[in-house]
């Protein structure tokens, strides 16, 4: 290139002289000069260097001769369980095909399972030929449906790579290569940030989710057939706070989860306290405190946010097995939950034990010798297929003392039911003929087993003739009253059906859900905001059903919601519906459901398409409603 001297300082003597620059090489031989042996160990020292903040071993895979499953390379990190595995192709060209026939031979190889991510590493340029980057697209989308990341190291990209890997070229090349070639960077200045975690990052690995954002990593124990137990630790990539780990407890997790999921505007986070410096944030658990900056507060929202999202569906999932939703978890017992099901009569309690001793499967052979007596414990198991029963325990049952102020009627126990498990301490397979999940359990109880013990018991008296003596009571609890034949027992379920929809064919039923939300949204969870639409939708349910309605107790409602006093009743709660005044709490929501739940008293019966209607608007809040009984769970 020739440069003349536009300057005065003279620097260049000669305008007419060519100035010449001594560049860098433009590229290593790696595509000729190198076996194939050469080829493998340069990419094992390229991932050592340039993954070195990312794994902590690598190592080629297997000798010559051996299956490798399209492996050549393994690289791996204890810590975060995260494996890479490089598959390496030092050719002198690809075809059309080839990358496709190496991506469906690992796929299908035996060491895919618990690949973190893939590298296809070759001499080849990929990127010079578009059919080739077209299939390269095809094949790293394919790993990503199998939830397996990806990266191409062809010769561009490898040249790039060492370029900055002075000391993979000294290795291997020589001092003279690697002072021509590769770039000399300064020393790094001290950094906040020695490492920084992948950006955006969330990875399932057996019962544990792994998020990482940059400056933030949420290790997170997951629900499973065992426990509901959820629990996390949070990491940060911050120099300073190298080395230190919060442990999070069940119940303040899915509090910031919950949070966070439903929260319109995040200031007011309930793991983070402002301070008189806008950039920084105090993290504050339970058991510490940390100083995070804006970056760091905004990196750990995503991460709860993410995490809330992959949460959440294992949770429905373990819970649409087990069938537990609207019973309360009492214990941990034997490394398995128990839920409270039926409050019974301590005396019918033994009743029921004696009635399983006389119909234990070994004496007989009728639909009731169906239990494996035990002193204390109701097991129902067969030796052989019977009342529709597949070999096998079916249940096991215990009763506990009920739990709060005691009283002089407090005769009941409460009758828990836990998941069954194999020999294996595997949960076994749920259904009617197999292991009894807590809803049928529940059900068998009350509607079958109860009222056939009673008439037992009646028809058998005992020796003097004489009835065992009970003190009953007529009990209310929750939303279920006293059941079966007798008031000697009574549902402990939280709610009156699982789904909304089930059971509604009136208006005295959806009544009495109106009624269930109310309570339910006057209780707990009030630190968990609500999505402003569940107010605003009930507050126009409300206007529509008035018409039904001769004379609503308008004082009230009036008392309740702030109307607009110059308005009609029914005009007033549509300006209020669409107004900023409504706000996102369980408050609103409350004070709203009470109003609805006047309307509707007043009420007749409402036409079948209005009935319909009122459900279709009332599902969100009773998904809500679900959503939060999963979640007290995890909040005792």
């Amino acid at each position: 290139m020739m440069v003349t001297d536009n300057y005065n300082n003279g620097l260049l003597r000669d305008s007419k002289t060519p100035l010449v620059i001594d560049g860098k090489l433009k590229a290593l031989p790696i595509d000729s000069e190198l076996s194939w042996e050469d080829f493998e160990r340069l990419i094992v020292r390229l991932v050592r260097y340039s993954l070195s903040g990312t794994i902590q071993n690598s190592f080629q895979y297997g000798r010559q001769g051996q299956k490798q499953y399209g492996i050549d390379i393994v690289a791996f990190n204890a810590a975060t369980a995260d494996t890479f595995v490089l598959q390496c192709k030092h050719v002198k060209t690809i075809s059309r095909g080839d990358i496709t026939k190496w991506i469906r031979e690992f796929l299908t190889g035996e060491r895919r399972k618990g690949v973190s991510k893939y590298f296809l590493c070759t001499s080849f340029s990929i990127e010079t030929d578009t059919a080739l980057v077209d299939e390269w697209k095809e094949a790293a989308f394919s790993l990503f449906e199998e939830k397996i990341d990806s990266a191409l190291w062809d010769y561009g990209e490898l040249q790039s790579l060492l370029r900055y890997a002075e000391p993979v070229v000294l290795e291997l090349f020589g001092e003279a290569a690697a002072e021509r070639f590769c770039v000399r960077l300064e020393p790094n200045q001290p950094t906040e940030y020695p490492v920084n975690y992948r950006q955006k990052f969330a990875h399932r690995l057996d019962s544990s989710l792994i998020f990482e954002n940059l400056t933030c990593r949420l290790d997170l124990l997951v629900p499973n057939d065992k426990q509901q137990i959820v629990s996390a630790l949070l990491s940060f990539a911050r120099k300073d706070l190298n080395g230190i780990t919060l442990g999070i407890d069940s119940d303040e997790l899915m509090h910031w989860l919950q949070w966070r999921a439903h929260a319109q505007e995040i200031d007011s986070r309930p793991y983070a306290i402002p301070t008189d410096n806008k950039e920084r944030w105090m993290l504050s658990t339970k058991h510490a405190r940390l100083t995070l900056s804006t970056d760091e507060l905004s990196h750990l929202d995503w991460i709860l946010k993410e995490a809330w999202n992959r949460l959440l569906p294992v949770i429905f999932a373990n819970e649409a097995k087990w069938q537990t939703m609207r019973f309360k978890l009492i214990e941990h017992n034997y490394n398995r939950d128990s839920y409270a099901l039926v409050s019974v009569h301590r005396n019918l309690w033994s009743i029921i034990l004696d009635f399983a001793w006389e119909y234990d499967f070994a004496n007989g052979d009728s639909n009731w010798h169906i239990f494996d007596a035990a002193p204390g414990m109701l097991k129902v198991y067969v030796r052989n297929r019977r009342a529709r029963l597949e070999p096998g325990y079916h249940l096991m049952m215990q009763a506990h003392n009920e739990v709060g102020v005691a009283g002089p009627w407090d005769e009941n126990v409460v009758l828990s039911w836990t998941p069954l498990s194999d020999f294996d301490d595997q949960a076994e397979a749920v259904g009617p003929t197999k292991a009894w999940d807590a809803e049928y359990t529940h059900h068998w109880i009350i509607e079958r087993l109860i009222p056939t013990v009673i008439e037992w018991h009646q028809n058998k008296r005992m020796a003097n003739n004489r009835w065992v003596s009970f003190k009953t009571r007529d009990v209310k609890k929750g939303s279920s009253s006293a059941l079966g034949s007798s008031d000697l027992c009574y549902s402990l379920a939280q709610c009156g059906s699982r789904e909304l929809g089930r059971n509604i064919n009136d208006t005295t039923a959806i009544r009495c859900a109106v009624s269930q939300m109310q309570s339910h949204f006057n209780g707990g969870h009030k630190d968990v905001p609500v999505d402003i639409a569940l107010t605003r939708a009930v507050l126009k349910l409300s206007k529509r059903i008035l018409p039904f309605v001769s004379l609503p107790d308008e004082h009230y409602i009036r008392g309740k919601l702030p109307l607009n006093p110059k308005l009609a009743l029914a005009d007033g709660l549509e300006v209020l519906a669409s107004s900023d005044q409504v706000m996102a709490t369980r408050q609103w929501l409350d004070l709203s459901l009470r109003c609805l739940s006047a309307i509707i008293d007043d009420v007749d019966e409402l036409p079948p398409s209005e009935l319909g209607h009122a459900i279709d608007e009332l599902i969100p809040i009773w998904r809500q409603l679900k959503e939060d009984l999963l979640c007290s769970v995890f909040r005792q």
